[in-house]
């Protein structure tokens, strides 16, 4: 395995979770809610002393922002590992399954994770509004961990660069 494709897919996961937050953080703002409210609803489910919804706060703020980019790195570096064993692939197609490897965690943590460990969170989410953001967060991800060079393989001297269309 190459630590660079774990390092890319970290990298990857930072910009993937940013995307992420950012969507929820806006769409919450626009449904009526504090735009700090999905930082509230992750910050409460490990620190049970923030409040699970309400304005500006430091504690949720820092706390969410926290566990949320962390589990965004975790995240980002198993895609990146996933990458580098894709490298032979084309790469819409990976792209694809970085967006559906981010539903499928989407899906896992709304209806599995997240009811176990905080079952008022879930009752508070939009289930569109969570799965597009996995969606995105996983795609982005990939994009990034490969500009980053998730898919070079440092034994060969052919290394594969995603390329984008504007």
């Amino acid at each position: 395995m190459n630590t660079r494709a774990l390092k890319a897919g970290v990298g990857g996961g930072v910009a993937g979770g940013v995307v992420m937050a950012m969507w929820e953080m806006i769409l919450a703002s626009l449904q009526g809610n504090s735009f700090f409210a999905p930082l509230h609803m992750i910050g409460h489910t490990v620190f049970r002393s923030i409040p699970l919804m309400g304005g500006f706060s430091t504690t949720a703020v820092l706390g969410g922002a926290t566990v949320h980019m962390v589990v965004s790195m975790m995240l980002g570096a198993t895609i990146g590992v996933l990458m580098y064993f894709t490298r032979n692939m084309d790469n819409s197609v990976v792209v694809v399954l970085g967006g559906a490897f981010g539903l499928v965690v989407g899906i896992i943590n709304e209806f599995v994770i997240w009811k176990a460990l905080d079952p008022m969170v879930t009752s508070l989410l939009t289930p569109w509004i969570f799965l597009l953001g996995h969606v995105m967060f996983g795609t982005v991800t990939v994009l990034v961990a490969g500009q980053l060079g998730a898919w070079t393989n440092s034994s060969n001297a052919k290394n594969k660069t995603l390329h984008t269309t504007a």
